[in-house]
């Protein structure tokens, strides 16, 4: 998580022409430079997950727009007028400059476009930070204590808003949405009520899905950033009633 110590590995690596560069992205910007030096000097780039504002060869990941569209459509469902308590709903961001942060905020405006009546009380990034999203959401509920919804981008973070509308005696009022990997932690933590529906992205088959383009960038005899792929994996709505199996893993499972 250190951009620094991230932009030296790449450009090390970049100097030493290795065959394939896998790359996580902490946001659109900071490793754009890197990848496109990458790419002119002949070297594939496989980015996961988190795209940068360079394409390269392949894309292997989550639809953030569409996931956008998925949770605030859900808000949208459960806060409509005459509904829900009220229509006042929270958008409880990662880091403002990630790529699934402007992504996901496409996909939100559209449906809030779309559905005039939610009022969005609150837009502030809690840094993937699970204390941080208790606070504001804690701040939140006391200047909004009939809020309807909220929103998040990561289920260990948005545990910390759970816990906040716990300890403001509001669970079951507040329908709590937000996405992850799919890990035991999220479907425990939907058991417990602190979260109401997961969006699970499946990072074990986004993992099948980028060895399958690693295989493919290796041994294939196109040049570096000729073609440029996107791969979007599978998303499950996970709630109480479907929490578990598949939907739930463990590394202990995947080993």
């Amino acid at each position: 998580m250190n951009t620094e110590a991230g932009i030296r590995a790449l450009t090390g690596a970049i100097a030493e022409k290795p065959d394939l560069l896998i790359v996580q992205n902490p946001d659109v910007q900071t490793y754009a430079r890197q990848l496109k030096q990458a790419q002119e000097a002949g070297i594939p780039v496989l980015q996961v997950n988190m795209q940068s504002a360079t394409q390269t060869d392949s894309y292997v990941g989550n639809d953030w727009i569409e996931m956008g569209r998925l949770e605030m459509g859900e808000l949208a469902k459960a806060c409509a007028k005459g509904k829900g308590p009220s229509t006042k709903v929270v958008w409880l961001a990662g880091v403002e400059t990630g790529a699934a942060n402007i992504y996901m905020r496409q996909g939100i405006n559209e449906v809030l476009a779309a559905n005039p009546d939610l009022q969005l009380v609150s837009d502030q990034a809690a840094n993937y930070d699970s204390d941080k999203a208790r606070q504001i959401n804690a701040t939140v509920l006391q200047q909004h204590p009939d809020l309807c919804g909220v929103m998040g981008i990561w289920d260990n973070a948005e545990v910390g808003a759970g816990a906040a509308v716990a300890a403001a005696g509001k669970t079951g009022q507040v329908t709590i949405v937000t996405n992850g990997a799919g890990s035991q932690t999220g479907c425990d933590s939907i058991k417990k009520g602190l979260l109401t529906v997961v969006y699970n992205f499946h990072a074990d088959i986004q993992g099948e899905i980028a060895a399958g383009q690693i295989s493919e960038l290796l041994q294939g005899n196109r040049k570096a950033a000729a073609v440029k792929d996107v791969f979007f994996g599978p998303v499950t709505r996970v709630d109480k009633n479907n929490a578990t199996g598949r939907n739930c893993w463990t590394l202990d499972e995947l080993k």
